[in-house]
């Protein structure tokens, strides 16, 4: 399966397990949930059912906990190609959850349960279930410890808001990468705390890229710790690809417009029309982007400390009030959203990224790995997800040079 897909799946298997991940909800909550969660209709990537089952819910919830976070939810490569396959990945993991949480139960009973619940194609062979569970005794009775290092928020930081402004007035400054510099319209991404209205973090940008959101996101997330979820609409910088699976990576719920009341995106809108009559104005005509940011900064303090009617207090008041318990942001933030490009090693021991050939290590020629970077300063290369290492540049004139030297 391709990796584009893997990660879809597992993407939506997050968002299905996400309410179930805050291990201080009671058992009676967490039952509510599974039983809102069976009963809901979905659109499941790359399948024709519309239902999840408890089964599956508590397989991929069990599968996360145990494993290496998002990836521990994407579907497993089949290594018993050539093999009689008579019951699939999604059926076994269900099936050893089942066995672990009911072990008064028959495997009969929880074969028929399966079948019921479509695993399978809806046909699972009873000799294979019992030969599936000899064979992986060791993987029965797992600790019923729990994962401590998950927090819960209280009212503050539960859910931040993020949207882009566009500012058509006044043109800003600024240099760009070749050092020359331009004038454009600026970008205003700015994040909002949705119980309090506190400005988390807002910082203007010469563009509305996916890097751009980036940075703002990176800094906030270093100011204030990490929320539980981020509330977005369907611009394009918010669909990039790596920033649902590093949000994942940690264990943040991405959620697009769509999903929520119309009310609830009325808040940033607020807040931007706040600025465009307050801050706005008193800009003078020609402007850099280092001093519209230099503004911005000290007009976000001022608002964050002003009284908010909708709140009876101020924005700051009530954030710093609210906030029962932070996740700090882990160390190099950025390594969380990392491209990811598969390649095939030549027999030359190198890969091609954007024109350039790296070197990798003695023993993967022919090989397929997957290369993560952010931008082409640091390329690090996994092979069957173990790092082997980060990847140097080949040089060309090196090689040459040593090829020529040798032959004399």
């Amino acid at each position: 399966m391709q990796k584009a897909k893997r990660e879809k799946i597992a993407l939506f298997r997050f968002g299905i397990i996400f309410p179930l991940l805050d291990d201080h909800k009671d058992y009676g909550e967490q039952e509510r949930i599974l039983d809102e969660i069976t009963r809901r209709d979905y659109e499941i990537p790359f399948s024709k059912r519309t239902k999840v089952s408890r089964s599956a819910a508590l397989s991929w919830l069990y599968a996360y906990k145990k494993g290496d976070g998002i990836k521990a939810l994407e579907p497993k490569e089949r290594s018993d190609n050539g093999k009689a396959r008579q019951i699939d990945e999604e059926t076994t993991t269900a099936l050893l959850n089942e066995v672990n949480s009911k072990p008064n139960t028959t495997i009969k009973a929880i074969v028929e349960r399966l079948e019921r619940d479509g695993y399978n194609n809806g046909v699972i062979s009873l000799d294979s279930a019992y030969r599936f569970i000899r064979e992986n005794k060791a993987l029965l009775s797992p600790s019923n410890d729990k994962d401590r290092r998950r927090f819960e928020m209280d009212e503050a930081n539960e859910m931040w808001m993020t949207d882009a402004m566009v500012l058509s007035e006044p043109m800003v400054e600024f240099v760009d990468e070749e050092g020359k510099k331009k004038k454009v319209k600026a970008r205003i991404f700015a994040f909002i705390d949705d119980k309090t209205r506190y400005i988390v973090f807002a910082k203007a940008y010469p563009g509305e890229r996916a890097e751009h959101l980036l940075d703002c996101m990176w800094e906030a997330f270093n100011r204030n710790g990490l929320p539980r979820k981020i509330y977005t609409d369907n611009g394009s910088a918010m669909r990039d690809h790596r920033i649902a699976i590093g949000l994942a990576e940690l264990e943040i719920q991405y959620i697009f417009a769509h999903p929520y009341a119309p009310q609830g995106k009325a808040k940033i809108e607020r807040f931007w029309r706040t600025l465009r009559m307050q801050l706005i104005p008193t800009l003078p005509k020609e402007i850099t982007l280092f001093e519209l940011n230099n503004r911005l900064s000290q007009y976000i303090s001022k608002y964050n400390s002003s009284y908010h009617s909708s709140i009876g207090r101020s924005p700051e008041e009530a954030y710093l009030n609210e906030v029962k318990a932070v996740r700090v942001a882990p160390p190099n933030i950025p390594r969380y959203f990392r491209r990811s490009e598969e390649r095939t090693v030549s027999q030359a021991r190198t890969v091609s990224l954007e024109n350039q050939l790296y070197e990798v290590p003695i023993g993967y020629a022919g090989k397929r790995i997957e290369l993560r970077f952010f931008d082409l300063s640091e390329i690090e290369a996994f092979y069957d997800g173990t790092s082997i290492g980060i990847l140097k540049k080949v040089n060309l004139s090196f090689n040459a040079n040593a090829h020529r030297y040798g032959g004399k």
